[in-house]
């Protein structure tokens, strides 16, 4: 979302609405970090990832669906005292791991296993941590797991089949037009609470 003007005022509003991803996880590996970027923590014998199937894993998913606590990934960007989880445990500094009430509304797979990796949709509140999930489903799987791919369809009810990109916003505001299916005036920007309307006397 980019927002402009006065609206940069509702931004703060906009980024709690629910999320949606598609995401991939590989299984067998576990991170530090939870995801591809980290380091290698725990590898599972090739034969134990090989015999599990998607049903196995929609089931472990499942079990992730409605109200959890989750506890934010060692290496994120959530303070404490001021001071970065990531820069916590870069320094090898105990991270606290006090977890967090999220909600996740849809944790289902999209795809069959392949060489351990499956591709999932995932929506949830603002503040879940996909890689969080990852790493955890991995753990009640048996094998280890970590987040190998994500990408955001949707926030709100904005989705990532109305967005443009800047190669075609910039072509659309030079030929003087306006990005309709991107551009979403003040007043009809949807958010999470009641409207009212005032009296201007």
């Amino acid at each position: 979302l980019l927002t402009l003007g006065t609206a940069t005022r509702l931004t703060r509003f906009l980024i709690r609405a629910p999320k949606v991803y598609e995401g991939v996880l590989q299984l067998g590996v576990a991170t530090d970090t939870y995801d591809a970027s980290g380091q290698p923590v725990s590898t599972a014998p090739a034969e134990a990832v090989a015999a599990l199937t998607r049903e196995q894993v929609a089931a472990a998913m499942k079990s992730f669906e409605g109200d959890i606590a989750q506890k934010p990934p060692p290496y994120s960007a959530k303070k404490v005292n001021g001071v970065k989880f990531y820069e916590l445990a870069r320094r090898g500094e105990d991270v606290p791991d006090e977890p967090k009430d999220v909600t996740v509304y849809e944790l289902s797979p999209l795809s069959d296993l392949e060489n351990g990796s499956l591709r999932f949709r995932l929506a949830c509140s603002s503040g879940t941590y996909a890689r969080g999930l990852a790493h955890d489903l991995g753990a009640a799987l048996g094998v280890g797991g970590h987040l190998a791919a994500l990408r955001r369809t949707q926030i709100g009810s904005f989705t990532v089949e109305a967005a443009v990109n800047v190669a075609g916003l910039e072509e659309t505001v030079n030929a003087g037009q306006t990005p309709a299916t991107a551009w979403v005036p003040f007043d009809r920007i949807p958010l999470p609470f009641g409207e009212v309307t005032a009296d201007p006397q």
